[in-house]
């Protein structure tokens, strides 16, 4: 067995994401279905452009964000995006906690202007 079919992609991971973790990004980048990237979490609360993510240095390309971050637990969270152009091996992901208090809490979209 690899590690890709030791991978469990039906459930969300339960432990805190850490420094070091491996992680997975499957997406569409170019339209390659289902690709997957491996990398390792560099920072798990980067703060960049006001927002909380994990930063992983997987490759993350157009095509990767909405996918999923996973490790051998389950879902990590959801890839978000890469940086400017020259910048590889740099990306970032929207933590599963992240997901969870925003759907407990979430937002008060009056404040966009929204009915």
């Amino acid at each position: 067995r690899d590690r890709v079919t030791d991978w469990q992609f039906s459930r969300i991971a339960a432990e805190p994401t850490s420094y070091g973790d491996e992680v997975g990004i499957v997406g569409h980048p170019a339209q390659v279905y289902y690709t997957l990237s491996f990398g390792f979490v560099s920072d798990p609360s980067r703060v960049h452009n006001s927002g909380f993510y994990t930063q992983i240095d997987a490759d993350l390309w157009p095509g990767n964000s909405g996918g999923g971050a996973w490790n051998k637990h389950g879902l990590m969270g959801i890839a978000a995006f890469y940086p400017e152009a020259g910048a590889n091996h740099l990306g970032f992901f929207v933590s599963r906690g992240a997901i969870l208090r925003a759907i407990a809490e979430p937002p008060n979209c009056s404040e966009w202007g929204a009915d």
